[in-house]
């Protein structure tokens, strides 16, 4: 009979300094970087998104050209749509610097497994290993083409 090990690190928490000390030294400003790029690109799609408004009115006002109307509302719906997309990144990256105060940065949303080092240097905002996110992937595409999920 084997005897037990007392004091024993459990198997997950083994490597947790080392990866702590990357997520810190490089992973952490990588995020930062994000969200200041983020937050002036956020500014300046909403300040544009103003002035287009302030224009579309001054031609409306004055009778302006259907054509011109057109595509200012075009330009405008893909400034909205932009600058809602990066919104949500922006929350997903400040998210992301949350959890890395919290302790729970790196580790899978949906399994528990911890992210692969690599993932998290290509996309550090992410919340899920990269087999959720294909298997979530599938099942999208899968539902998308009305097969069952």
């Amino acid at each position: 009979m084997r005897a037990k090990s007392v004091g024993r690190i459990p198997r997950a928490a083994v490597g947790e300094p080392r990866r702590r000390s990357v997520y810190e030294r490089e992973l952490r400003p990588l995020l930062e970087r994000e969200r200041e790029r983020l937050r002036s690109l956020v500014g300046a799609l909403a300040a544009a998104e103003r002035a287009l408004a302030e224009s579309q009115g001054e031609e409306g006002d004055y009778g302006g050209d259907q054509a011109d109307l057109a595509s200012d509302l075009s330009e405008g719906e893909l400034d909205v749509g932009l600058e809602r997309a990066e919104r949500r990144r922006l929350a997903d990256v400040e998210d992301a610097l949350m959890r890395l105060d919290a302790g729970s940065y790196g580790r899978c949303e949906r399994c528990g497994e911890m992210i692969l080092l690599g993932r998290l240097r290509a996309l550090p905002w992410t919340r899920v290993c990269i087999g959720c996110a294909m298997a979530a992937g599938a099942a999208s595409a899968r539902g998308a083409i009305g097969l069952p999920q």
